[in-house]
C-alpha cells in the first residue's frame, strides 16, 4: 500500500500519504464542515463525531502513549497540499469516508485502499463497513459496484430548527436542576452517570483533551441533578458556530431516574441555551433498535430526516 498518483479530470494530481501529526486531524475536521455547507449528505460522520473521535485519539495518545490508531488514517492531497479526502478505521474492520463532493472521484481509489488495509490487517470474522447516509446516492452506489451489502439496523439522523424565540418549558421535579459541569468533581460524577447508562469507562485526562475541540462549549456541558447533587442525567451539546448546527452526545437518564421527564426535560434546557446564542439548527443520531431513545427525541422536537447505514464488504 504505497504511495500512488491518481489522475483527475486529466490534470490535477491527488496523492495520498500517512498521518503525520495533529494537525491533519484539523484539516480533516475543516474538509467535514465544508463539504457540510455544500453538500448535507456527502459525508457520513458530522463535524461533532469526528470531533469527538479526534481529541480522543490524542488524549489516547500524549495520557496513554497509544499510537496504533495512526496506522489507520490516510489523507489525500491535490497538488499544493489541499485536502481532498481521508479514511480512517475506527477500529480494524470500520472504516470513516470523509471526502470533498467536487472531487468525489477520489472515492473509488479512497474506498480500494481501505479494503486492502482490510484484507490485510482486518478480523475475517467481521465485515469491512463503510458507514453512508440513505440520501447519498454516489456513494449509495459506489457501494453496491463494489460488492458492499446494505443491512437493515441503521441509524436515524435527526434534526429541530430552534426558530422559536420564546423557548421551550422546562418541566423539572421538585428539587432537580441542571447546570453544567465545571469542576473535577463534577467531571467524575458525570463519568460515573454515563458508565452507568452506556458501560463506557472515561478519564479525566482525556476527557480534558477532548475539551480542547472546537466543537465543545463547556457551558454546554451539561447535567441534571437531584436536590443531593446526584447526577441523574446527562446531555453534552457540541456546536459548530459557522453554520450553526449543533448535535447532542451523549444523551441519557441513569437507570433509577428513568420514566419522570428527566430526559425531556434536559433537552428542552438544551435547546433553550442553544437558541440563546444564536443557533439555528439541533440534532441528533439515534439507533433504530432504540425504542426508548427514539421517543424521547420524537417527543422532543427531532424529526428523521435521514438514515446512517454501515454497510458490509467481505471481499470482491
Amino acid at each position: 500500500m504505497a504511495n500512488r498518483t491518481l489522475l483527475h479530470e486529466g490534470t490535477l494530481m491527488i496523492n495520498h500519504r500517512p498521518y503525520r501529526d495533529k494537525e491533519d486531524l484539523l484539516q480533516i475536521g475543516g474538509l467535514i464542515r465544508r463539504a457540510h455547507a455544500q453538500a448535507p449528505h456527502c459525508n457520513a460522520w458530522s463535524f461533532a463525531r469526528f470531533d469527538i473521535w479526534a481529541h480522543r485519539k490524542i488524549g489516547d495518545e500524549q495520557v496513554h502513549a497509544k499510537r496504533d490508531w495512526q496506522q489507520g488514517l490516510r489523507l489525500w492531497e491535490v497538488e499544493g497540499g489541499e485536502l481532498a479526502g481521508a479514511i480512517l478505521f475506527a477500529n480494524d474492520h470500520s472504516a470513516a469516508l470523509i471526502y470533498d463532493p467536487d472531487l468525489r472521484e477520489n472515492v473509488e481509489p479512497m474506498l480500494a485502499w481501505a479494503e486492502a488495509r482490510y484484507t490485510e490487517n482486518g478480523d475475517p470474522g467481521k465485515p469491512l463497513t463503510i458507514e453512508a447516509l440513505a440520501s447519498n446516492a454516489f456513494l449509495e452506489q459506489s457501494l453496491r459496484s463494489r460488492n458492499y451489502t446494505r443491512p437493515e439496523e441503521h441509524y436515524i439522523y435527526r434534526q429541530k430548527l430552534l426558530e422559536s424565540e420564546r423557548g421551550e418549558p422546562v418541566m423539572l421535579p421538585d428539587g432537580f436542576y441542571v447546570k453544567s459541569t465545571e469542576t473535577v468533581a463534577e467531571l467524575r460524577a458525570f463519568h460515573r452517570a454515563v458508565q452507568a447508562v452506556f458501560n463506557f469507562e472515561d478519564s479525566v485526562d482525556v476527557y480534558r483533551i477532548l475539551q480542547q475541540a472546537p466543537s465543545y462549549v463547556p457551558e454546554l456541558d451539561l447535567t441534571l441533578l437531584t436536590a443531593e447533587g446526584e447526577v441523574a442525567a446527562f446531555c453534552t451539546v457540541w456546536l459548530d458556530r459557522e453554520s450553526g448546527v449543533a448535535e447532542f452526545e451523549p444523551v441519557g437518564t441513569v437507570p433509577q431516574y428513568r420514566k419522570r421527564g428527566l430526559g425531556a426535560a434536559l433537552l428542552a434546557d438544551a435547546s433553550n441555551r442553544l437558541r440563546s446564542v444564536g443557533c439555528r439548527m439541533a440534532t441528533v443520531f439515534s439507533w433504530s433498535e432504540s425504542v426508548g431513545a427514539n421517543k424521547l427525541y420524537a417527543g422532543a422536537g427531532l424529526e428523521e430526516k435521514d438514515r446512517l447505514y454501515s454497510w458490509r464488504w467481505q471481499g470482491a
